[in-house]
């Protein structure tokens, strides 16, 4: 699982990205790549690192898009 999160990170979301997606679907694709590791986390008995993941995920959504715009 490790591996195929890599793999989706560097072929579609990553800065140098071989397949780049528009903004909307790179964020829909991200979205679901950390909420199923958090979820993976979860069912593994992990609340703590989940709960902390995703809330560092949000905050860094949020303040980008602060920033960006």
């Amino acid at each position: 699982a490790v591996a195929a999160v890599a793999i989706v990170w560097g072929v579609f979301l990553s800065p140098q990205a071989a397949i780049p997606l528009a903004p909307p679907a790179a964020l829909m694709l991200e979205t679901v790549l950390f909420l199923g590791t958090a979820a993976g986390l979860l069912m593994l008995g992990s609340v703590v690192p989940a709960a902390i993941g995703s809330v560092i995920w949000v905050v860094h959504r949020v303040a980008f898009a602060s920033l960006r715009s």
